[in-house]
């Protein structure tokens, strides 16, 4: 969580991994009474202060209504806000996100050089709320192993989203919901019951998974409760009975739900650029479309801001619009209940397997639903490396190898990584029976060039079952393994099978070897946080496919992007990812990197496309180019640089060029190397 420590005049907060936040103080004196901050916090300190500054940014004064946040108010550098009495909260984001509560009159001023400070006339109780942005489950839900069960705990996940309004849609706000166990009785933390919003909002649904599933995003970002009614049609509804729209049945019902979660999302970004930011991105245009207040959409209560969008007619600017980010296809059983808090944090669209590729007998009963982007991602349907993130989580074997294969386990023990630290770095290559050693040598010369120099990089060389076994429970951040994995790991003296693991305590790791597929998912199983693997193949990797993979890895790309842009056009997927795919090797300032095909327009110009699909919510994205503006992620961002240009987006912004099909990924050659 969030550990704070009061060092002479200074509050100082540290988060899991090690992010810092210092309050400066005047006059601090402890103790004071609590006061109670209207959302979910990862730790609190109560004191009376005559001042308190603390440098952060995008400062917002809001007032506190009967435990509510209202009247919010962005601060402007350089100026400063006085409060009157009243009960009031100041928000402030630096390192950590800081909640200041207290009652009374104060001024608020923001710095032009990003301080916030609050100064008191006398000293004052004041509780200060920190919340870290690392991502993880803070505490559990037990609920019975019944479709009510299930209800109730989906019906708690709206506690962990930060805000009601349309600034929900910042990701920040869209905080990891509660894990989901399962016991003879209920029991939910007040830590969560106690942030659960009343929003007015009912979905009603038949007591069955295949249609809890589905809800499950929706419910999280509505802030709505679901009730089980055999007899209903599946509906929204408000809590006074008005439905505000009815889903149908299955197979349709999936994607009716699908749609109203792009629909609504989008609409939300689209008021919360318009009313609550000061950037600009180029979708606010298509507002001119609709016929659409924001100022009065942004006072209404939810029921009533839900039925405004609902009224807006969509349709007309649909398609100028992202399709949705990530979609997973899941077998709705009990088992797979727990994977759902970690799947809706990222705001998955939920589909039954039957959805990504229904067969010939069931293709005529989902055809009628399946309108890309308005209730399917594009990838889905049409194929190909582009595109939105798929994930399946299904008994039977996917439908397409560059699905990714999460695992309920995988997503409960991998926050265990989450504290790793810069010291424990370190990429592991692995030579199993047999393997040419050229290889070793080579993946530890890539690595070594091509990883920051805080990673260490070591080579085992033919290693034996209890070698590699040490390997794998002492740990390591990256261990590749070359050589025969199709029933175990082939080690000199024989296999080692992953279940003879006490506990695998490498974060992630890669088979470098054919029919990898039930290694890999034993590995993840067995302790680690994800990993690649080969499906399906029986003839040895070539070098050049090899070497593209790892560059990938070392350039930032998830696990998930790195196996769709590694295998050149044209040859059948080489590889799949497993456990959390949204996990990296590495990580350069601008969180992802962007694949971009680029195309030679005349001599001094190039043509991008630049395929801006995250696994996140919420984001836009800009080239650094005076001309071009931001638009939402998680589509492709079309726009001409000059070869100057270019250039310079490559080296800052993570942009990995892809010529003729070839994703070019290092970054040491001559920039234009894909073009002489």
């Amino acid at each position: 969580m969030v550990s704070v420590e009061l060092i002479d005049t200074t509050i100082r907060a540290t988060d899991r991994v090690a992010n810092v936040s210092t309050i400066q103080t005047v006059g601090w004196d402890e103790p004071a009474p609590s006061l109670p901050i209207p959302m979910q916090l990862d730790a609190a300190v109560s004191g009376r202060a005559a001042a308190l500054s603390t440098d952060a940014a995008f400062p917002e004064v809001s007032e506190i209504e009967a435990g509510e946040r209202t009247a919010s108010r962005q601060i402007d550098a350089g100026t400063s806000v006085v409060l009157d009495d009243g009960s009031h909260m100041v928000h402030a984001e630096g390192p950590l996100i800081t909640h200041f509560r207290f009652d009374g009159a104060a001024t608020v001023t923001f710095t032009e050089n990003d301080v916030v400070r609050l100064s008191f006339e006398q000293p004052k109780a004041v509780t200060i709320g920190f919340v870290s942005r690392v991502s993880y489950p803070r505490h559990t839900i037990t609920v019975p192993r019944t479709p009510e069960g299930v209800a109730t705990g989906l019906s708690h996940f709206a506690a962990a989203v930060q805000e009601r309004d349309a600034r929900r849609t910042a990701n920040m706000n869209l905080r990891h919901p509660p894990r989901l166990a399962f016991g003879d009785e209920l029991d939910v933390p007040h830590a969560v019951g106690d942030h659960v919003p009343e929003t007015g909002l009912v979905l009603r649904l038949p007591s069955q998974l295949e249609y809890l599933f589905p809800a499950a995003p929706l419910a999280y970002y509505l802030g709505a409760r679901i009730e089980l009614d055999d007899e209903a049609e599946p509906a929204l509804a408000t809590r006074t009975g008005s439905v505000l729209t009815e889903f149908g049945t299955q197979p349709g019902y999936q994607y009716a739900v699908a749609g109203l979660l792009r629909r609504v999302f989008l609409l939300d970004m689209l008021v919360r650029y318009d009313q609550y930011s000061s950037a600009n991105p180029a979708d606010l245009d298509l507002l001119s479309a609709l016929d659409a207040d924001t100022d009065v959409i942004r006072e209404r209560t939810d029921p009533e801001r839900l039925e405004a969008l609902l009224a807006l007619d969509f349709d007309r600017i649909s398609n100028g619009l992202p399709e949705w980010h990530f979609a997973s296809f899941v077998e709705p059983t009990f088992e797979n209940v727990r994977a759902l808090p970690y799947l809706i944090r990222n705001v998955s669209a939920i589909y039954l397997p039957d959805a990504a590729r229904p067969g010939r007998d069931r293709a005529a009963d989902h055809a009628p639903y399946r309108r890309v982007p308005k209730t399917i991602p594009g990838r889905v349907v049409e194929g190909g490396r582009h595109g939105s993130s798929i994930a399946w989580l299904c008994d039977d074997p996917p439908p397409a190898e560059t699905m990714f294969r999460p695992d309920p386990d995988v997503y409960e023990h991998a926050s265990r990584f989450i504290d790793r630290t810069d010291a424990d770095e370190s990429v592991v290559v692995v030579g199993g029976a047999e393997t040419d050693a050229a290889i070793l040598a080579a993946l530890r010369s890539q690595y070594d060039t091509h990883t920051a120099a805080t990673v260490s990089v070591e080579v085992h060389e033919a290693v034996t079952r209890d070698e590699l076994a040490a390997i794998f429970e002492t740990g390591a951040d990256f261990v590749h393994f070359v050589g025969n994995v199709a029933n175990g790991f082939a080690c000199t003296d024989g296999t080692l099978a992953p279940a003879e693991l006490d506990r695998s305590n490498v974060r992630l790791c890669l088979l470098d070897g054919p029919s990898g597929r039930d290694t890999g998912l034993e590995c993840v199983r067995r302790g680690s946080a994800a990993g690649i693997v080969r499906d399906g193949h029986d003839r040895p990797l070539d070098a050049e496919t090899r070497e593209r993979l790892v560059g990938l890895l070392t350039r930032g790309f998830t696990l998930d992007q790195a196996v769709r842009y590694a295998t050149a056009p044209g040859a059948a997927a080489s590889f799949m990812a497993v456990g959390d795919a949204f996990l990296q090797l590495t990580q350069s300032m601008k969180l992802y990197a962007t694949p971009a095909t680029i195309d030679p327009v005349r001599t001094d110009r190039f043509a991008v496309d630049a395929h801006v699909y995250i696994p996140l919510a919420g984001f836009i994205w800009r080239p650094e180019l005076h001309d071009v503006p931001a638009e939402f992620c998680n589509r492709s961002v079309r726009f001409s640089a000059t070869g100057p240009e270019l250039e310079t987006l490559v080296e800052t912004q993570n942009i990995v060029p892809i010529v003729d099909g070839i994703a070019h990924w290092d970054d040491t050659e001559p920039l234009f190397y894909p073009y002489l």
